[in-house]
Protein backbone atom coordinates (compact mmCIF):
# COMPACT_ATOMS: atom_id res chain seq x y z
CA UNK A 1 0.00 0.00 0.00
CA UNK A 2 1.30 3.65 -0.96
CA UNK A 3 1.61 5.88 1.81
CA UNK A 4 -0.31 9.32 1.82
CA UNK A 5 1.31 12.63 0.53
CA UNK A 6 1.74 14.45 3.26
CA UNK A 7 1.35 18.95 3.44
CA UNK A 8 4.79 20.88 3.08
CA UNK A 9 4.05 24.31 3.93
CA UNK A 10 6.49 27.77 5.08
CA UNK A 11 6.76 28.70 8.81
CA UNK A 12 3.72 30.68 8.49
CA UNK A 13 1.86 27.48 7.12
CA UNK A 14 1.47 28.68 3.88
CA UNK A 15 0.78 25.85 1.49
CA UNK A 16 3.64 24.72 -0.39
CA UNK A 17 3.29 21.04 -1.89
CA UNK A 18 2.78 17.58 -0.89
CA UNK A 19 5.68 15.41 -0.49
CA UNK A 20 6.32 11.71 0.86
CA UNK A 21 7.01 11.79 3.92
CA UNK A 22 10.65 10.72 3.46
CA UNK A 23 11.68 13.08 0.76
CA UNK A 24 10.21 15.77 3.55
CA UNK A 25 12.27 14.20 6.32
CA UNK A 26 15.44 14.32 4.05
CA UNK A 27 14.97 17.77 2.80
CA UNK A 28 14.02 19.11 6.17
CA UNK A 29 10.68 20.45 4.91
CA UNK A 30 8.23 22.32 7.09
CA UNK A 31 5.37 19.33 7.38
CA UNK A 32 1.96 20.35 8.81
CA UNK A 33 1.16 18.30 11.75
CA UNK A 34 -1.78 17.95 14.34
CA UNK A 35 -1.76 16.74 17.87
CA UNK A 36 -4.59 16.48 20.24
CA UNK A 37 -4.46 16.61 23.64
CA UNK A 38 -6.95 14.67 25.50
CA UNK A 39 -9.01 15.22 28.63
CA UNK A 40 -11.28 13.37 31.04
CA UNK A 41 -13.88 14.53 33.38
CA UNK A 42 -11.29 13.72 36.08
CA UNK A 43 -9.17 17.27 34.62
CA UNK A 44 -6.24 14.46 33.53
CA UNK A 45 -4.72 13.71 29.76
CA UNK A 46 -4.36 11.08 28.35
CA UNK A 47 -0.60 10.68 26.49
CA UNK A 48 0.32 7.97 24.61
CA UNK A 49 3.62 5.90 24.27
CA UNK A 50 5.01 5.98 20.94
CA UNK A 51 6.11 2.90 19.52
CA UNK A 52 9.86 1.84 19.44
CA UNK A 53 9.87 1.29 15.86
CA UNK A 54 8.26 4.58 14.70
CA UNK A 55 10.97 7.19 13.18
CA UNK A 56 10.79 9.91 15.62
CA UNK A 57 10.73 9.99 19.10
CA UNK A 58 10.75 5.86 19.09
CA UNK A 59 9.51 4.88 22.95
CA UNK A 60 8.82 8.26 24.06
CA UNK A 61 5.38 9.73 26.06
CA UNK A 62 3.98 12.46 23.93
CA UNK A 63 0.75 14.15 22.81
CA UNK A 64 -2.94 11.81 22.83
CA UNK A 65 -2.58 11.94 19.31
CA UNK A 66 -0.01 13.32 16.47
CA UNK A 67 0.34 12.67 13.03
CA UNK A 68 0.75 14.59 9.59
CA UNK A 69 -1.83 16.42 7.52
CA UNK A 70 -1.83 13.92 4.36
CA UNK A 71 -3.05 15.61 0.59
CA UNK A 72 -6.12 16.84 0.47
CA UNK A 73 -7.18 17.01 4.03
CA UNK A 74 -7.77 19.72 6.52
CA UNK A 75 -6.23 19.76 9.68
CA UNK A 76 -9.29 18.75 12.15
CA UNK A 77 -9.87 15.72 10.05
CA UNK A 78 -6.59 14.88 10.10
CA UNK A 79 -6.84 15.05 14.12
CA UNK A 80 -9.86 13.01 14.11
CA UNK A 81 -8.05 10.57 12.45
CA UNK A 82 -5.08 10.35 13.93
CA UNK A 83 -7.07 9.99 17.33
CA UNK A 84 -9.08 7.07 16.09
CA UNK A 85 -6.05 5.20 14.48
CA UNK A 86 -4.05 5.86 17.40
CA UNK A 87 -5.91 5.65 20.60
CA UNK A 88 -9.50 4.37 19.51
CA UNK A 89 -11.28 7.54 20.13
CA UNK A 90 -14.46 8.89 17.69
CA UNK A 91 -17.26 11.00 17.96
CA UNK A 92 -15.51 13.38 20.32
CA UNK A 93 -15.61 17.60 19.73
CA UNK A 94 -12.38 19.33 19.01
CA UNK A 95 -11.32 22.61 20.05
CA UNK A 96 -8.13 23.94 18.50
CA UNK A 97 -6.12 25.62 21.03
CA UNK A 98 -2.64 26.74 19.43
CA UNK A 99 -1.01 26.46 16.66
CA UNK A 100 2.84 27.24 15.79
CA UNK A 101 6.02 26.75 13.57
CA UNK A 102 8.44 24.37 15.98
CA UNK A 103 11.98 23.03 15.14
CA UNK A 104 12.78 19.40 17.27
CA UNK A 105 15.95 17.09 16.69
CA UNK A 106 15.44 13.34 17.01
CA UNK A 107 18.46 11.68 16.89
CA UNK A 108 20.14 12.59 13.55
CA UNK A 109 16.39 14.04 12.35
CA UNK A 110 16.01 17.87 12.39
CA UNK A 111 12.48 17.91 12.17
CA UNK A 112 9.94 21.30 11.03
CA UNK A 113 6.98 21.07 11.83
CA UNK A 114 3.99 23.37 11.61
CA UNK A 115 2.01 22.32 14.44
CA UNK A 116 -1.83 22.66 14.84
CA UNK A 117 -3.03 22.17 18.49
CA UNK A 118 -6.28 20.56 19.43
CA UNK A 119 -8.08 19.34 22.70
CA UNK A 120 -11.30 17.49 23.29
CA UNK A 121 -13.19 15.56 26.43
CA UNK A 122 -12.81 11.54 26.66
CA UNK A 123 -14.68 9.34 28.68
CA UNK A 124 -14.45 5.74 28.11
CA UNK A 125 -11.89 2.88 27.31
CA UNK A 126 -8.67 3.80 24.34
CA UNK A 127 -7.41 1.39 22.04
CA UNK A 128 -3.88 1.53 21.29
CA UNK A 129 -2.73 0.04 18.07
CA UNK A 130 -0.28 -1.21 19.53
CA UNK A 131 2.35 -0.73 16.92
CA UNK A 132 2.37 2.98 16.41
CA UNK A 133 1.18 3.18 20.07
CA UNK A 134 2.53 1.45 22.62
CA UNK A 135 0.29 2.20 25.53
CA UNK A 136 -1.55 4.62 26.66
CA UNK A 137 -2.12 6.67 30.22
CA UNK A 138 -4.11 8.93 32.18
CA UNK A 139 -2.18 11.34 33.86
CA UNK A 140 -3.28 14.22 36.73
CA UNK A 141 -1.43 17.26 36.63
CA UNK A 142 0.74 16.85 39.71
CA UNK A 143 1.71 13.15 38.25
CA UNK A 144 2.76 15.00 34.44
CA UNK A 145 4.76 17.55 36.14
CA UNK A 146 6.86 15.23 38.28
CA UNK A 147 7.50 12.49 35.56
CA UNK A 148 8.85 15.26 33.26
CA UNK A 149 10.41 16.88 36.06
CA UNK A 150 12.03 13.36 36.83
CA UNK A 151 12.81 12.25 33.52
CA UNK A 152 12.51 14.20 30.98
CA UNK A 153 14.13 12.81 27.80
CA UNK A 154 10.95 10.36 28.30
CA UNK A 155 8.87 12.98 26.72
CA UNK A 156 8.97 13.98 23.41
CA UNK A 157 9.70 17.78 22.88
CA UNK A 158 6.42 18.44 21.25
CA UNK A 159 4.84 17.65 24.45
CA UNK A 160 6.97 19.37 26.61
CA UNK A 161 6.64 22.37 24.35
CA UNK A 162 3.06 22.27 23.89
CA UNK A 163 2.28 22.04 27.79
CA UNK A 164 5.04 24.55 28.32
CA UNK A 165 2.81 27.08 26.00
CA UNK A 166 -0.23 25.91 27.75
CA UNK A 167 0.23 25.74 31.28
CA UNK A 168 -3.48 26.82 31.80
CA UNK A 169 -4.41 23.91 29.59
CA UNK A 170 -3.89 21.58 33.41
CA UNK A 171 -6.52 23.13 34.60
CA UNK A 172 -8.74 24.29 31.39
CA UNK A 173 -12.51 24.21 31.54
CA UNK A 174 -12.95 22.19 27.89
Amino acid sequence: MECPKIIVVDKKNNFLSVDTFTNALENESVRRIVRVLVYNSGNKILLQRRGTSTPIFPGMWDTSAAGHVDEGEDAKTAALRELHEEVGISNVSLNQIHEAYTKEISGELSLHCYAIIYSCMFEGEIKVDGEEVLEGKWFSPEELRNEIEKNPDDFTPGLKLTLEKHETLYSKEL
